[in-house]
């Protein structure tokens, strides 16, 4: 016989019927996905090119799942744009967008997963992913900097990790660093900077 513990251990393992709906729209968006990047070159090139001017504006560290487990070669690679862009299965089962650097294709290096998102979205805008979105109003020192769409199915830390990545809330803080970054209820953020 098994403890009340051990019992509710298997009951936070059992997937209810919306986390399996979710989990088969985020899987049936990533396979659309993955086969747009195998079928068009023009979609790989323009994900590629994204990737790397996100990868020159915010680092490594930022984007990568694994970044300082990288050889001073690979990183140089990826820094200088020779990479292609593929959809993997990870250990975990998940897939992940991830990058190949040229010459060593059997080198896949995973995107953290709040990236996975944010371009498999932007690949399949138009499309139809039926994947829930919110809008999230960004406001800079109390100044409204514009609003964004995200995943519903993103955790509150990767809504703050994609914001403050987003190239137009890039903008609006010029050049200023940021010193605190909150959500102030669902659809509220507010960064301040010194």
């Amino acid at each position: 016989m098994r403890s009340p513990a051990e019992y509710e251990k298997l009951r936070e393992k059992v997937k209810g019927p919306e986390e399996l709906a979710e989990e088969m729209d985020r899987n049936e968006a990533l396979a659309e996905a993955k086969f747009a990047l195998e079928t068009e070159p023009r979609i790989q090139e323009a994900l590629r090119q994204e990737i790397e001017q996100d990868l020159s504006e915010q680092g490594l560290d930022m984007l990568l799942e694994s970044a300082g487990d990288l050889s001073p070669d690979l990183k140089a690679a990826l820094e200088a744009g020779n990479f292609s862009v593929t959809i993997e299965s990870m250990d975990d089962g998940h897939d992940q967008v991830a990058l190949s650097p040229e010459g060593n294709i059997s080198e896949k290096i995973p995107l953290k997963p709040v990236f996975t998102e944010k371009y498999t979205g932007g690949l399949l805008q138009g499309g139809s992913s039926g994947e829930a979105t919110r809008t999230i109003e960004v406001l800079i020192n109390g100044d409204p900097c514009g609003y964004i769409d995200v995943p519903a199915s993103l955790s509150e830390q990767d809504i703050l990790m994609l914001i403050t990545s987003d190239e137009d809330v890039r903008g609006c803080l010029n050049g200023r660093a940021i010193s605190k970054v909150r959500m102030t209820d669902g659809s509220h953020v507010r960064i301040e900077t010194h």
